[in-house]
């Protein structure tokens, strides 16, 4: 595993990795090749707290933006797919009932559905280990997360790439 780290943009957190970064959505310098992968399907995982939740929505914003073409989905928690139903940025909202990781069950009906989807990347955008967990569910073969120590709960076990945002 590759730890991809990179000064941000601007310190306002992971969204700033994307947008305002040049034509790639990511400086130059950053290790990270994400335009040259091409992606179809992007996941953004982002599961609860409106707050943050809307916080994170630039992420889809300027992912719209850098990849006009490519579907991207949006796995969320609760009442905060509320927010990202009918964004014009995000074309399917992956809901998914709170406490999901507590069911076998439910961890396999949630790996078929994004297996149906088949992410080519994946953004965890949460580092939490629950949110690391269903990036790797997805079998996405690029699954951007954190870098300690912005990963918490072991999250970045789950990530292909590993981005430590910076203040600019």
């Amino acid at each position: 595993r590759e730890k991809h780290t990179f000064r941000a943009c601007r310190p306002s957190g992971f969204w700033s990795m994307l947008e305002g970064c040049g034509s790639t959505g990511f400086p130059q310098s950053s290790g990270v090749f994400f335009m040259s992968a091409n992606p179809r399907r992007v996941l953004i995982v982002k599961l609860s707290a409106i707050g943050d939740v809307l916080h994170t929505l630039p992420v889809a914003v300027a992912l719209r933006r850098a990849l006009p073409e490519a579907e991207i989905a949006w796995a969320v928690e609760g009442r905060a797919r509320d927010l990202l139903t009918d964004h014009p940025a995000i074309d399917r909202v992956i809901s998914l009932r709170r406490h999901w990781l507590t069911s076998p069950a439910s961890v396999l009906e949630i790996r078929k559905r994004l297996h149906e989807f088949s992410p080519d990347v994946t953004i965890d955008a949460q580092g939490l280990f629950k949110s690391g967990m269903l990036s790797w569910l997805s079998g996405a073969g690029m699954r951007i997360g954190y870098a300690a120590p912005e990963a918490r709960e072991g999250s970045a076990f789950f990530s292909t790439h590993r981005i430590a945002p910076t203040a600019a």
